[in-house]
């Protein structure tokens, strides 16, 4: 099954407003256990923080699998430092976070899937076929 991202974009909230300079200067995708063929691979993912301080994501995800809830998640995310790198703990589902289901955060059934995903045929909830 393979499954390209148009845009996803995620509105962030009163946390990230505090960062209005902040931008991403480097980004890496790492399989937790690279030994293993995982359900999932992401490839060519671009993050960009635009006007309103939204988050645009934008990929290729390759699932060999359906995908149904739970779809459990672990996202790290460090800081380079001076003294080396350092974890950015996890704040109102930004940061270095553990989501025990994903399927949390796509759309609901009655909210119908934005454009860009229907244009692209690309699932917003729920199993992932």
């Amino acid at each position: 099954v393979f499954l390209t991202m148009a845009l996803l974009t995620l509105q962030t909230n009163a946390f990230m407003s505090k960062f209005k300079d902040m931008y991403v200067t480097d980004f890496h995708i790492t399989k937790c256990y690279p030994n293993e063929t995982g359900a999932i691979a992401v490839e060519d993912v671009e993050i960009n923080i635009g006007p309103n301080m939204k988050v645009h994501v934008s990929g290729t995800l390759i699932a060999s699998r359906d995908l149904a809830s739970p779809i459990k998640t672990e996202v790290v995310v460090k800081k380079s430092t001076w003294f080396g790198w350092f974890g950015v703990g996890c704040v109102d589902n930004v940061g270095s976070c553990n989501f025990e289901d994903l399927c949390e955060f796509g759309y609901q059934p009655a909210e119908g899937c934005p454009p860009d995903f229907k244009e692209y045929n690309v699932p917003c909830r729920c199993p992932l076929k």
